[in-house]
């Protein structure tokens, strides 16, 4: 029985399989016959975004740089903005190049920014050097741009760098033709010059309204000063007490020489003539006269129960003469920083420096036909690569 059985399931195996190999290449007919319409569709799509995404601005760019597009000049320009001293400091080196580095990209600031344009010319400066007649369309500027729109164009035009460890501003500067890259290059050295000694002039009319303030001030206490010494000498009557002791120094030395005069005169006659005798009595009174001179004049140098002596009115007086000598001092200093804050007021402080000057270039630096329509086409490519695999990966999900 199981032999019969295997035996009728090994025919049947083999008629079914006879029935797939006649059925097959019309069935692979009918598969090809189905799926070949939309894979070609497919297929032609493909190339025909290809051509038009790719292939076609590539060749309308390509056409455009090649017969029309206009060519272009680069000036370039090399400065240093600089300090100006008259003698170098010491120890200012590393902060003098650190300044130097700080102002030049003050300046690169400046460059790049709309307070240049408006100090070129504005819009009508732009318009005369990049929108002559023979310029395409495309590479001039527009007619009658806004502020916004013409330091966008700028920007396109002009390129500038600072080496931090020299200081130097590269700028490079691009027109339509030589002599104008290199006249806009001189222009805008001209302003950065302007601005460069107006960085510093803020600063410096605010130092000399505060000298010009503390040399009124420092005129205004030394004439206070002054006042109280001319005070002092018209209360008590006195030019210069230090005048005056020495004045009483020398009359005492003269009455005290007197005085031993009489003292050795009296002892020589005292056992020749007697002490009642006139000459005796006349020498008596005239010692007696000088000692209480002498007296007088000690007590109006010195004395611990008068203020109005001589050693109380030095002490005054050398006070206010101290308090008019440091006010003379400080009126002094005062007027020579002011001077010289006048001096650097009237004096420019920084430079620009060029140590490339702008000459008008003697070969078009573009367009670069070549690698710009290599780059685009390049560009193009791969935006078109993701955009297709983006699709193919879309058509594979939705399938």
């Amino acid at each position: 029985m199981n032999q019969q059985g295997g035996a009728r399931i090994a025919r049947r195996a083999g008629q079914l399989a006879r029935l797939g190999a006649a059925q097959a290449p019309a069935l692979l007919r009918a598969g090809v016959e189905t799926l070949t319409p939309a894979a070609v569709a497919r297929g032609g799509l493909v190339r025909l975004s290809f051509v038009l995404l790719v292939a076609l601005p590539t060749i309308v760019y390509l056409l455009y740089a090649t017969l029309w597009q206009s060519k272009y000049y680069v000036a370039e320009t090399r400065m240093v903005v600089r300090e100006a001293r008259d003698k170098p400091r010491e120890g200012q080196s590393s902060a003098g190049l650190s300044m130097a580095i700080q102002n030049s990209f003050v300046v690169l600031n400046y460059i790049k920014s709309k307070p240049l344009l408006v100090d070129l010319g504005g819009v009508k400066y732009l318009e005369g050097k990049y929108a002559p007649d023979g310029v395409d369309v495309f590479s001039r500027i527009s007619r009658d741009p806004s502020l916004e729109d013409a330091l966008t164009y700028w920007l396109k035009q002009v390129s500038a760098s600072v080496d931090i460890v020299s200081g130097i501003l590269t700028m490079k500067v691009a027109a339509f033709t030589p002599q104008d890259a290199a006249r806009i290059s001189q222009d805008v050295i001209e302003k950065c010059e302007r601005l460069a000694n107006e960085i510093t002039l803020r600063s410096r009319r605010d130092k000399l309204e505060r000298l010009d303030k503390e040399v009124a001030l420092a005129a205004d206490t030394l004439a206070r000063a002054r006042a109280a010494v001319t005070v002092f000498r018209q209360a008590n009557v006195l030019i210069d007490p230090a005048a005056r002791a020495k004045s009483i120094g020398e009359q005492i030395a003269k009455l005290t020489m007197d005085k031993l005069e009489i003292e050795n005169s009296m002892a020589t006659l005292k056992g020749v003539i007697s002490a009642d005798s006139p000459t005796r009595r006349v020498e008596r009174s005239r010692l007696d006269t000088i000692e209480r001179q002498i007296s007088d004049l000690k007590k109006s140098l010195t004395s611990s129960d008068d203020n109005r002596t001589v050693a109380a009115q030095m002490g005054e007086y050398e006070r206010l003469q101290l308090d008019e000598q440091f006010s003379l001092l400080l009126y002094s200093i005062a007027k020579n920083a002011y001077q010289d804050a006048r001096q650097d007021m009237d004096r420019q402080q920084l430079y620009v420096g060029v140590v490339v000057a702008p000459v008008p270039p003697q070969e078009a630096d573009g367009p670069r036909i070549f690698a710009n329509t290599l780059l685009l086409f390049a560009c193009l490519g791969v935006a078109w690569a993701i955009c297709a695999l983006l699709a193919a990966v879309v058509n594979d999900h939705v399938a």
